[in-house]
């Protein structure tokens, strides 16, 4: 479940920034949540970078469960 929610907010977020942004493009490629937050914050996309690394830290207690 929590791997679904994390890709649909990953397309979510992706609809609405602009094709030129480096994000973008890591998204793009289908980079790991921990490259897309940490370029989404050198980006200035703060709010989103930290919903990014919430998404993947969720997504790594679900793997352990």
């Amino acid at each position: 479940m929590a791997m679904k929610n994390t890709v649909q907010m990953l397309r979510s977020f992706r609809e609405h920034l602009p094709h030129p942004r480096k994000t973008a493009a890591t998204i793009d490629r289908s980079a790991s949540l921990e490259e897309i937050s940490e370029l989404a914050e050198e980006e200035g996309l703060r709010k989103r970078a930290s919903g990014l690394f919430e998404a993947g830290r969720e997504q790594l207690r679900a793997s352990y469960s």
